[in-house]
């Protein structure tokens, strides 16, 4: 699961913060502003929220169903460079947000190369250019990665590696027990207990 969190596609990207720099704890303060808001949640969400409570945050969204346990909701920007903001959840838990940019005369194909530059000198300097906030991100597992499409548009993508590790080792928990009660259930049945009665073992 770690693995593919944490691989890469095979298209330009920068990732900005991966684990750099000293750990340094957070100060038991109040609010969380700043570049080191990020622990807490992208703009006014939080990490570990469900879709609904995301919903209700930013407002109404499409939904997507990519598999059982895993839901991608979509929001579409009317506004400024930000066209699409997109919102993944593993067990109904928030875990990654991915921001789609078409900045001012981006070409229509291909990658927007200077775009990139420009975009990953902005998310360095705010995420990457501080000691404190790179080893603060570093021990909360915050990965941030900038990627240019081969549509001109500008992605960035923030994920908190914990959060997602957590949701799936609950879906796993909770299978592990299904399956167990699931054999709990069968060794019950009147049929089980009749067959074990007959003592095959000598003959098997």
């Amino acid at each position: 699961m770690l693995k593919t969190l944490l691989s890469l596609r095979r298209t330009m990207a920068i990732i900005i913060v991966f684990g750099l720099g000293p750990v340094v704890h957070a100060a038991d303060a109040g609010e969380v502003s700043g570049p080191a808001k990020i622990l807490e949640g992208y703009g006014k969400t939080q990490w570990g929220q469900t879709s609904e409570q995301v919903i209700e945050t930013v407002g109404a969204m499409d939904r997507q169903e990519e598999s059982e346990h895993r839901v991608n909701c979509y929001k579409k920007e009317k506004e400024g460079p930000i066209t699409e903001t997109r919102y993944e959840f593993i067990d109904d838990q928030l875990h990654r947000v991915k921001v789609t940019y078409e900045l001012p005369d981006r070409p229509e194909t291909g990658q927007d190369t200077e775009g990139l530059e420009i975009i990953t000198e902005i998310v360095k300097k705010k995420y990457a250019g501080n000691d404190e906030i790179k080893g603060m991100l570093g021990a909360a597992r915050i990965y941030i990665r900038v990627d240019a499409g081969n549509d001109g548009r500008i992605y960035i993508t923030y994920e908190n590696a914990k959060a997602a590790i957590a949701a799936t080792k609950a879906i796993e928990e909770r299978k592990r027990l299904e399956q167990l009660e699931a054999a709990r259930e069968r060794q019950r049945s009147p049929r089980y207990k009749k067959i074990r009665g007959l003592d095959l073992g000598e003959d098997i």
